[in-house]
């Protein structure tokens, strides 16, 4: 009998640790998201958040307070008082409503001095004969990176202002010159 129960004693162990093994291993564990993918999620965001603002799904004040959460002190103040203004004279608008709305989101590239972090946007216009160009500079604030400065550049392809849309296109081209490097990123079935 004793010979038996060390038997049994030893098929237990072995289910416990086995069960162990199978609960450990199908636990989902948070992956860690790292700096970049954070400000690309947070300029990828507020795009979606501007969609819906303009297209009234959206109220200001929460616009304002999501904003608020990737905004760098430092430029806190200028946006918010920027977008009343735009607000107040109806010129808040999404510059493509046409569904799917796709936009070329870079990669992350960071300045020589490691200071800033910038995201450029290419986004579609519904009209086709114009681009929406932005860069979202992001410095870091309480060991976060926030929005620190963004840059627009709304661009005609063609007739009389086209040379402008090359300059502004080669700016969006090589940053610190390397290639600029984009993915497709749906921001609206």
């Amino acid at each position: 009998m004793h010979k038996g129960n060390n038997n049994s004693r030893k098929k237990l162990l072995l289910l416990v640790v086995f069960l162990t093994y199978i609960a450990t291993a199908c636990t989902s564990k948070p992956i860690a998201i790292s700096q970049d993918d954070n400000v690309i999620e947070a300029a990828v965001d507020n795009e979606k958040n501007l969609i819906s603002l303009q297209l009234r799904e959206l109220e200001l004040d929460e616009y304002k307070a999501n904003a608020k959460k990737i905004l760098h002190s430092y430029f806190y103040e200028s946006y918010i008082e920027k977008i009343d203004k735009i607000n107040s004279i109806g010129g808040i608008y999404a510059p493509s409503v046409k569904t799917p709305i796709i936009y070329n989101v870079s990669k992350v590239c960071t300045d020589s001095k490691k200071t800033s972090k910038i995201v450029f946007i290419n986004a579609p216009v519904d009209d086709s004969t114009s681009r929406l160009y932005r860069m979202y500079i992001f410095k870091e604030e309480d060991e976060q990176w926030k929005l620190f400065q963004l840059r627009e550049y709304y661009v005609v392809m063609d007739g009389p202002k086209k040379d402008d849309f090359k300059r502004v296109t080669d700016l969006f081209t090589n940053y610190d010159n390397k290639p600029i490097e984009y993915s497709a990123i749906k921001i609206r079935e």
